[in-house]
């Protein structure tokens, strides 16, 4: 089974390379660029009523700075 995959409003075709890869050009204009970012999210817009987000610590080689809570003590104080 084949599928072609052409443009909508002409008649671009999209085209594979031998490795079966699709050929794509990304865009250069940084208005019209898609990309994923980290971000803690402190407050979504629920509590502040504007979202408030920070970006995550990296060193300069992309290592993230994480933390962990470490429960050291549970006690139920239910002494009735």
């Amino acid at each position: 089974m084949s599928l072609i995959i052409k443009g909508g409003d002409n008649s671009n075709l999209l085209s594979i390379n031998s490795d079966k890869e699709a050929k794509v050009a990304l865009t250069t204009d940084s208005a019209k660029v898609g990309y994923a970012g980290v971000a803690c999210v402190g407050d979504d817009g629920t509590v502040t009523g504007t979202k408030n987000s920070i970006p995550v610590e990296a060193t300069d080689d992309f290592q993230m700075r994480v933390s962990t809570d470490d429960l050291l003590d549970y006690e139920v104080f239910n002494y009735a």
